[in-house]
């Protein structure tokens, strides 16, 4: 039954997510632009892990899923640390957001599955309005199919400035926090530039990507 509530509601989602979204002013935005998201994308990034060496970190697109999650067209990405598989991350476009579906993590050598049962928020579509204020925080409650429960939130500390290998880029500063079991959790500071992707990011916490080259 939860199976088939979850692929429900993701077909739902799937019915909803047109290829644009709009802000205040009723003007269009292409959520895949913004979200520079497509089959393919790659970005490069100088992994600081506090040792004054960067290592080499790469993030990019390098499928679309149509059986991860029935009716969906999921993006498959793959995040690797010096060529090391860190985590697989399956993502949903719609008009109102990019969404989480689930991930694989290395965790000390095998990998750890985590399916929502509620896909996650991650990043809406704008995070401002015609105005120029931010989506200040949004969060979800979800079930593991493979067991427990995570909540999600994410709060938006709004843009800043960022000096990095790849230029200048305008991002959003979002912290992203994890609970598990309603009991334990972690936070992640991310930098979010429309249609450029994530420039900057923790991953674990302490260390620091920051982009070198996009595409």
């Amino acid at each position: 039954k939860m199976r088939l509530a979850l692929v429900a509601g993701w077909l739902l989602l799937g019915l909803m997510g047109a290829a644009c979204g709009g802000d205040d002013t009723g003007e269009q935005i292409d959520a895949a632009t913004y979200l520079a998201m497509s089959e393919g994308a790659q970005w490069l990034y100088d992994v600081d892990i506090g040792t004054g060496v960067s290592q080499e970190g790469k993030m990019e697109v390098v499928a679309l899923d149509p059986v991860y999650v029935d009716g969906v067209n999921a993006y498959q990405v793959e995040l690797r640390q010096n060529a090391n598989l860190l985590v697989t991350r399956w993502l949903q476009v719609t008009d109102q957001a990019l969404f989480l579906l689930g991930e694989s993590v290395n965790a000390q050598g095998s990998f750890q599955e985590s399916t929502f049962a509620t896909a996650v928020k991650w990043i809406p579509v704008p995070l401002e309005d015609a105005a120029g204020r931010p989506v200040l925080s949004w969060t979800t409650d979800t079930e593991v199919l493979q067991g427990g429960t995570e909540t999600h939130r994410l709060d938006n500390q709004g843009r800043q400035e960022l000096y990095l290998p790849a230029g200048t880029f305008s991002a959003f500063h979002l912290v992203h926090t994890r609970t598990l079991n309603q009991n334990q959790s972690s936070s992640l500071a991310l930098y979010f530039s429309p249609r450029d992707g994530f420039v900057q990011f923790e991953y674990p916490a302490g260390t620091v990507w920051k982009l070198r080259s996009g595409s």
